[in-house]
């Protein structure tokens, strides 16, 4: 996989992750791993090998498999610990991303704008990153509603 991500919602204010596995595991004081497989509910054939060879990969490097982890398998390391990371919507509408999933960013770039629909004029609003780092996941439907997250933005540790 292109990247492995480290969440660490340890402080959990201004954290989006309640509801997840990765929040139900925090809950029973336990850590987990998980696979992000390209969003948006959809499974590919190359999505489902990656998840599986990073599987195969972590449990080969935790010692519960034997053997080297695959050849190739080096992963960008970034983290998703901070607040800032999560960028939401500055209100309600149509959101149209101005960016990649993969895409480096510097803090304050527009990331995408959302059109206020219920406005006379359709005024754009723009959603900025809040620091530097790599888009690694954008809102997968058009619609938003105020405050939702729009975009994860990692960093490098």
């Amino acid at each position: 996989a292109p990247y492995a991500i480290v969440f660490d919602e340890g402080g959990g204010e201004g954290m989006p992750h309640n509801g997840t596995i990765e929040g139900a595991a925090r809950a029973l004081g336990k850590r987990c791993f998980s696979s992000e497989l390209g969003g948006g509910g959809r499974l590919t054939p190359d999505s489902v090998a990656a998840a599986r060879r990073a599987a195969l990969g972590l449990l080969r490097h935790v010692g519960a498999l034997a053997g080297p982890p695959p050849a190739g398998s080096r992963s960008l390391l970034l983290t998703l610990t901070r607040p800032e990371n999560y960028v939401a919507t500055p209100c309600g509408g149509l959101f149209a991303p101005r960016v990649r999933l993969g895409q480096e960013v510097p803090k304050g770039q527009v990331l995408g704008e959302v059109c206020r629909l219920e406005e006379p004029g359709f005024p754009l609003q723009p959603a900025r990153a809040l620091c530097d780092g790599v888009v690694v996941a954008l809102a997968a439907t058009g619609r938003v509603a105020a405050g939702a997250t729009l975009a994860f933005v990692a960093e490098a540790p």
